[in-house]
């Protein structure tokens, strides 16, 4: 028996023997006959030329759904949590569907639905919601497989919007909307209805080629948003030769789907939404390439190089684009009032052409070099008045400075010629002193002579004799040679 659990890989032929089904596994046995019994564990059955298969068991949580297709035709469709054990003698397939989960009012699906005319009158009673399961536990259980029956639709906290029929010789197809938030599984008899629309964000930047060869990539989805926002991005001529690109996020909102929703007045078609072919993203993205034609009689390079706030308010306004409008109308949406709690397309961003870019760009630089120069001439020039500024004050200094060397020097020789003056006044007093110390001492001299002549007089000497003689002219020398009256020649 072991631990593993058999699934539908496990096929043996028992000549004669038995198998023990576990509790959990379920197994398809037919004996030499050919006839078929389902076997659901726990339970040990005996075989004699038989052959055994063990059944692979299905399972579905609360947010998923068994997909039953029966050998018959019928298919059914079982909400989780359930689960089931494909027998191939009542199924030809089962597999694990996951429901449509819907967050929030703005989004819905779109379910189409296909009823014969003998049940009109049941119609309404068809879109209710039932649900049971039932599982069958041993070869007792329905012939027709392990779930009895199934009523899948939409539960109960879903909305429903009024059913429009589609009505022909044999069948009517009734199609209504289902709005979240809920968690909706169809049923077997339902067709939710898949739109294919192109992403915004490749209409955002979309290549030269692809523009002319129509190579777009649409996407596939089942639920639709109600409302929300799509992002365009479309270049847009000027009158003077250049181009710029503008990226707009539009807000829309949808307001006819079901084919019931048709307004003559404004064209509107609610069937036009539920066409195979309709992409509302290139619908829009046509027209918005139409309108960007006609915008480039609007603007000039000069108003998005000056005004650039003048260009994004232009291109706010939902009135700028009515080619845009038209299509949206067509198409079931609603862009031209409050969506959102906007009231205006958004320009996120605005990208002008290399052209132009290059040309911005060439101002930019000769406006940079302009300054440049100008405040190079500015620094030069205040760098001559700083200079001259030195240079006078440089000279200011020097005049300064003559004038107290001139003042130090005539200070210096007023002390030098007062210094001189005290020289001179020592001097010549020294020398007074001198000649007084000198005119004394010949006075002393001269009185010594006088003395002696008076001497030589008193004693009635000849002089003349006198100093003739040796010893006389000796004696009157010593004495009269010391006056300074007698010029030297003529002292003895």
């Amino acid at each position: 028996m072991g631990v593993t659990f058999r699934s539908g890989g496990y096929i043996k032929h028992v000549s004669i023997g038995g198998r023990t089904i576990k509790d959990g596994e379920a197994a398809a046995i037919w004996n030499a006959k050919g006839e078929h019994k389902q076997i659901i564990g726990p339970k040990r059955e005996f075989m004699v030329n038989s052959t055994i298969r063990f059944l692979t068991r299905y399972r579905a949580q609360s947010h998923q759904y068994l997909k039953i297709s029966h050998i018959d035709g019928r298919v059914e469709h079982v909400p989780g949590p359930a689960s089931i054990f494909q027998n191939p003698a009542y199924h030809d397939s089962i597999s694990v569907e996951s429901a449509y989960r819907l967050g929030s009012s703005s989004e819905c699906l779109v379910v189409c639905c296909e009823h014969d005319n003998d049940n009109n009158n049941n119609t309404d009673d068809s879109l209710g919601n039932s649900s049971s399961k039932s599982f069958g536990t041993d070869d007792k259980s329905p012939k027709e497989g392990t779930v009895a029956s199934t009523t899948c639709g939409t539960p109960s906290s879903c909305s429903l919007s009024t059913p429009s029929r589609m009505s022909t010789s044999e069948n009517v197809v009734i199609t209504r909307l289902i709005h979240g938030p809920t968690l909706f599984i169809p049923k077997p008899s339902d067709h939710v209805h898949t739109f294919t629309w192109s992403n915004d964000e490749h209409y955002s930047c979309p290549t030269q080629a692809q523009v002319q060869t129509q190579q777009f990539l649409p996407q596939s989805f089942n639920i639709l948003h109600t409302s929300g926002k799509i992002s365009l991005k479309a270049t847009i001529p000027t009158i003077d030769g250049f181009s710029f690109d503008a990226t707009l996020i539009v807000p829309y909102k949808i307001k006819s789907i079901t084919p019931l929703d048709v307004d003559e007045t404004n064209g509107t078609d609610g069937a036009f939404l539920l066409q195979s072919n309709v992409d509302v993203t290139k619908e829009l993205y046509d027209a918005l390439l139409f309108d960007t034609q006609l915008l480039g009689d609007t603007f000039s390079s000069e108003v998005l190089k000056s005004k650039k706030e003048d260009v994004v308010s232009a291109l706010s306004k939902v009135e700028t684009y009515p080619s845009l409008l038209k299509a949206a109308i067509k198409c079931g949406l609603h862009i031209g009032e409050t969506i959102l709690n906007e009231t205006s397309i958004q320009v996120i961003k605005i990208e002008v052409c290399s052209s132009l870019l290059k040309q911005i760009d060439q101002e930019q630089r000769l406006a940079a070099n302009l300054q440049s120069e100008v405040t190079k001439k500015s620094l030069t020039t205040k760098i001559c008045s700083m200079e001259m500024q030195e240079q006078r004050q440089k000279v200011d200094d020097g005049v300064a400075l003559k004038r107290m060397q001139i003042v130090a020097d005539d200070a210096l020789d007023i002390e030098h010629f007062k210094m001189k003056m005290d020289a001179l006044e020592r001097q010549m007093t020294l020398e007074l002193r001198q000649a007084k110390v000198a005119r004394e001492v010949r006075k002393v001299e001269e009185e010594g002579v006088l003395e002696f002549l008076g001497r030589m007089k008193q004693l009635d000497i000849d002089m003349t004799k006198f100093m003739t003689t040796y010893g006389g002219i000796k004696v009157a020398g010593q004495i009269i040679g010391q006056s300074a009256l007698l010029p030297e020649g003529d002292r003895w």
